[in-house]
């Protein structure tokens, strides 16, 4: 007996394949009557009666294909939206717009963070120029991103009308 005449008081509502390696399909499908939705698992192969039955009657290898692809997108869709409304409630991500000071503030907690300012600061050409010793000392030594900044400033005010650009 065909696959299909074997499930005749039943609509096949979807038919995908398990995974990307096309071995085989899964079929959902519901009773006319009871609406029960019941799922199915068959080889994909050519060779096999039931998947002939499938490919001929219901789908085409191609569509299953698409069917199939565009199922597993909307389920990742799906599945980013519940972990980013998961993240938002923890409190592990905000969509709210953070301040300048509030990344400056939480910069100053991150030491490695810190560090990697400290560097970038240090390979302004302005910086490696200069001969002022102590202040660069004092930069170094900063314990805070604000207090690196401000160091920064003192010596070189008119920073924000030069090019920033490492020395190359």
């Amino acid at each position: 007996m065909k696959y299909t005449e074997s499930i005749k008081d039943h609509e096949i509502t979807d038919v995908i394949y398990t995974d990307k390696s096309k071995q085989d399909v899964l079929i959902a499908w519901t009773h006319k009557e009871t609406k029960k939705i019941s799922l199915d698992c068959i080889s994909a192969d050519l060779e096999h009666p039931d998947f002939q039955d499938v490919v001929s009657k219901i789908m085409t290898e191609e569509e299953i294909w698409i069917n199939s692809v565009n199922k597993w997108k909307a389920e990742q869709k799906a599945q980013d939206e519940k972990l980013l409304k998961i993240a938002k409630e923890k409190g592990y991500f905000s969509t709210e717009p953070v301040s300048v000071l509030q990344n400056l503030l939480e910069l100053s907690e991150n030491t490695e963070s810190l560090f990697k300012l400290k560097l970038e600061i240090f390979e302004l050409g302005q910086v490696q120029k200069s001969k002022n010793r102590t202040w660069k000392t004092s930069m170094r030594k900063a314990k805070t991103a604000l207090e690196l900044l401000a160091l920064l400033y003192q010596e070189l005010p008119d920073l924000k009308n030069e090019q920033v650009e490492p020395l190359g």
